[in-house]
């Protein structure tokens, strides 16, 4: 046994990857996530929210204009027209995975903040299932991806 395994296999020692590896922590909750997830699959309702940021970012019925262009927009973002068609994919052509904050830490902050009137979690209840869908074989998550709607 090398050291890295003798250190990832001693009692009270685990390695603190997020890469699921046979015979760690990371990989034994993935693998039980995965069973879980597959195991309640059968039972769970229909996907209304197939395409991810663009399924909830529409004219609402009540006339509030979400789509991610007027939000944007309003929220003074440089013009987005002509450069994103896949949402969320195509807004990390400039978001990289190197800025401070992350994109996602701003995607979430924007719809997790403010609970008592974020429209996120008073209409649609905060789901992490709206943005995301769970890799029933590995217990991941990955971001739902949608065309742009503006």
């Amino acid at each position: 046994m090398n050291e890295q395994q003798d250190l990832n296999t001693r009692p009270g020692r685990f390695r603190t990857c997020l890469t699921p590896r046979r015979g760690h922590l990371a990989g034994q909750i993935a693998a039980i996530a995965g069973l879980v997830v597959a195991a309640i699959s059968p039972s769970l309702p229909a996907d209304d929210f197939p395409d991810g940021c663009v399924s909830c970012h529409v004219v609402l019925g009540d006339g509030m204009d979400k789509r991610l262009g007027v939000v944007l927009d309003a929220a003074g973002h440089r013009p987005i027209k002509g450069k994103v068609d896949r949402v969320p994919a195509d807004c990390l052509q400039c978001h990289k995975s190197l800025d401070d904050p992350p994109f996602s830490t701003l995607v979430h902050l924007a719809h997790f903040s403010s609970p008592d009137t974020n429209v996120f979690i008073q209409r649609f209840g905060g789901d992490c299932r709206h943005c995301h869908v769970m890799d029933p074989s590995t217990g991941l998550a990955n971001l739902k991806i949608g065309q742009r709607n503006w």
